[in-house]
């Protein structure tokens, strides 16, 4: 029997993918000179690196962590496919310190970083991208603390507590995501060009919360907290809930930031020591030019709420500043200012605060910024704390605390999606499953829908898709690359992991549409399958009537297979 060619190019690709493997080190149960296999794992982390043995990893493998320390990490090495360093299942591995010196598509997820697990030391505690060339190294859901608790804290522990996160000067492309950082000198620090920062915590901090010191850097729906230690208790650090200059210059043009969604807290406690007026956005070392501040909120009893010095063709869109603290003068404004006249051309807009300022920009425009009340601030805040939870859950899933105040929790499990009619040209929103097409009958269709997204994006293609990527509700993203058990995708400009196990139905119905190309028979099968799998019959009808006339009659096999997926309900 003849074998088309088609069928053979994919089958090639999935089992290329197919090589992938899962390691484990335990430092319980493992031993240095075990094969690493679930049966004989490695013992620690640092082990691992130190010996070679994460050498061993190629792209796409994975290697888990079951709870116990891990060591003082150092990894390296650039991969073709992203290889995944991450916590078992229920487990909780813990590491001294994490550093990624330099490297390529690395993975980190759910580990907890703090000096109590190995030997002080002074400086951060998780960095990568530092010491060398690097690109695309995620860190995402990971615990970061000098000490979990500083109730007992002095003024000098605080002054001499760890930093949390470096994002390296010699990266770019960065991703920290969801990542909770608790009482430290400096919360995080992003100075890699066109970096990602999100859904990440800063809480109890003494120094800055956040640091954007390079081009293309974004921060969203981020919560910064809980400011510690003032020039009275000797710490002469003005400190900011997010601020900006340029890396290692302290002045000059910085470019194309975006802060979006943000919530920025004085103090959540009235009664908490060593109290500090923060600063919100503390933008005063430009030219800053380009920057998108949009959708924050801020709470503080401080002057500058979003103050951006210099700006040139930057917009401050629909922010909300207010102070609770009515016995405290300060009360936060939105201002263009100047230190080199050189701000102009900016857009404020739609903007809730104290005071407003705009006078360093003669061609400012400005529209709709009103006095802000209490009622409407709380209103504001309401809605910002929601849209990080729908993204990012109310609790963090490792540090357990809830992103505003210090309850600790556990997120609900998402409630099933309410199915919608959608137009099979629009991005595919909730849509009842067939109940009797089980996952087991879409295996083989998934494995050829990963094949089909890597064969369209091998060459540097970038198609457009709709994802539910964060949230509910689909987003339109860019595809990288694809492997057996994650697509990579675009998202404000940086390429991630997106693990395939997260795609529901509706997602793949909307993959399948973006990469086919419906002059192929076989890739109208793989579309009406998906059709048929969220919910759409008539749809995945239509899909294979076309199927069966395009041209390719050679793919009849898969159209046959298609058909009897089709058939079974």
């Amino acid at each position: 029997m003849r074998f088309p060619i088609t069928v053979l190019l994919l089958g090639s690709v999935v089992a290329r993918f197919s090589w992938a493997a899962t390691y484990y080190a335990d430092p319980e149960k493992g031993k240095p000179d075990n094969d690493g296999s679930a049966a004989a794992p490695w013992r620690t982390l640092e082990e691992v690196a130190k010996s070679g043995k994460l050498a061993k990893l190629k792209g796409g493998d994975t290697l888990l962590l079951a709870t116990g320390k891990h060591g003082d990490v150092r990894i390296d090495g650039n991969n073709d496919e992203f290889i995944t360093i991450a916590a078992g299942k229920d487990q909780t591995p813990q590491l001294s310190r994490l550093e990624i010196t330099q490297g390529r598509k690395w993975l980190v997820k759910g580990l907890t970083i703090s000096p109590v697990f190995g030997s002080p030391y002074k400086g951060t505690m998780l960095s990568i991208g530092e010491r060398g060339e690097s690109s695309e190294l995620v860190v995402e859901d990971c615990f970061v603390y000098t000490a979990e608790d500083s109730s007992k804290w002095t003024v000098e522990d605080w002054m001499k507590a760890n930093d949390g996160v470096w994002l390296g000067r010699h990266g770019t492309k960065l991703t920290l995501r969801n990542t909770y950082v608790l009482n430290t000198r400096f919360g995080i620090n992003l100075c890699a060009p066109g970096s990602l920062c999100e859904g990440c915590v800063v809480c109890n901090f003494s120094g800055d919360g956040m640091r954007v010191t390079r081009d293309g850097i974004t921060v969203q729906y981020c919560v910064v907290k809980n400011c510690y230690v003032s020039a009275k208790d000797g710490d002469e650090n003005h400190d900011d809930g997010i601020q900006c200059f340029l890396f290692n210059k302290g002045t000059g043009t910085v470019r194309n930031g975006t802060l979006r969604g943000n919530i920025l807290i004085n103090r959540e406690d009235d009664k908490q020591p060593f109290q500090n007026a923060m600063q919100g956005f503390g933008f005063f070392d430009g030219p800053l030019i380009d920057f998108l501040v949009e959708k924050n909120v801020v709470l503080t009893a401080h002057w500058h709420g979003v103050s951006l010095y210099d700006a040139q063709n930057c917009k401050i869109l629909d922010n909300a500043c207010y102070s609770r603290w009515k016995d405290e003068k300060p009360r936060p404004w939105v201002m263009l200012g100047s230190k080199e006249g050189q701000a102009k051309g900016n857009t404020v807009k739609g903007n809730m605060a104290c005071s407003f300022d705009f006078k360093a920009d003669a061609a400012v425009t400005a529209e709709n910024n009103i006095p802000v009340t209490e009622e409407a601030f709380n209103q504001k805040m309401k809605e910002a704390e929601a849209a990080i939870a729908e993204k990012f859950g109310r609790f963090h899933p490792v540090a357990k605390y809830a992103r505003l105040g210090m309850e600790k929790g556990e997120n609900a499990p998402p409630k099933p999606a309410v199915p919608e009619k959608t137009a099979v040209a629009k991005p595919v929103t909730a849509a009842p499953p067939e109940a009797e097409l089980q996952d087991a009958a879409l295996k083989v269709w998934n494995e050829r829908l990963a094949a089909r997204v890597a064969a369209v994006t091998k060459d540097g293609k970038r198609p457009e898709t709709f994802l539910k990527v964060f949230g509910k509700q689909p987003e339109k993203i860019k595809l990288a690359a694809s492997s057996a058990t994650e697509l990579q995708v675009v998202v404000q400009g940086n390429t991630m992991p997106f693990a395939w196990a997260k795609l529901d139905r509706e997602d793949r119905f909307n993959l399948a549409r973006s990469v086919a190309d419906e002059s192929k028979a076989a890739d109208l099968a793989l579309e009406a399958v998906w059709a048929l799998a969220a919910g759409r019959r008539e749809a995945a009808e239509e899909l294979l009537a076309k199927a069966k006339q395009a041209p390719g009659q050679e793919e009849a096999a898969q159209i046959a297979e298609a058909q009897a997926v089709l058939g079974a309900r």
